[in-house]
């Protein structure tokens, strides 16, 4: 199953994905306490794909398979799952990834901070700088980050572990419960996909 995940995030089905995220979305609503996930939401601006509520904990996506491939409704909802992920561990109405580089955060590296952010310039595209002055893009903040290697984890597991091993392992290991079951469950999707 691993060429499945190889070479590239656009050689994964779509299929495939949708049927990850899902089930991630499974597991973390009983895992994580989401109390719901509301699809085909209106959101007012258009640029809005995804947001995670923290009370209740609440995931809204707007479902759409015509965008550009780190938008689409698998990746979006497995990256609301990685904002419900962060928000719940350690810190309730805090996002654990937020905290001091090294100290008490998802963070424990610069290695891991720098994959997380090659993974999610691989998943939605790069990161680019405000062009406004003192004004930050929202994707550099490390919950941002964070959400996205936790939904890189989901849509693409092998490749995941193979391009950014640090931040992998990391999140295995803190939300080691969520990770044991839907690893477990996967690979059962994907080989009642292909057979």
């Amino acid at each position: 199953m691993d060429e499945y995940d190889f070479p590239g995030v656009d050689t994964l089905s779509q299929t495939i994905k949708q049927k990850r995220a899902e089930k991630a979305a499974e597991i973390a609503q009983s895992m994580f306490n989401i109390s719901s996930i509301k699809r085909n939401v209106p959101f007012e601006d258009p640029k809005v794909r995804g947001r995670y509520w923290v009370s209740p904990p609440t995931i809204e996506i707007r479902t759409t398979e015509t965008d550009f491939p780190g938008w689409t409704y698998p990746c979006v909802l497995a990256h609301e799952l990685g904002h419900s992920a962060d928000s719940q561990k350690e810190y309730l109405r805090h996002f654990y990834s937020e905290g001091d580089l090294e100290s008490d955060s998802l963070f424990e590296s610069q290695t891991q901070l720098n994959q997380a952010r090659a993974l999610s310039e691989r998943l939605r595209g790069e990161i680019i700088e405000s062009d406004i002055p003192s004004m930050l893009n929202y994707r550099e903040t490390k919950s941002e980050k964070a959400a996205d290697a936790f939904a890189a984890l989901v849509l693409e597991p092998d490749r995941t572990r193979q391009c950014a091993p640090a931040i992998a392992t990391r999140l295995e290991t803190v939300f080691e419960d969520f990770f044991t079951q839907f690893n477990r469950e996967y690979r059962d999707i994907d080989s009642a996909w292909v057979s």
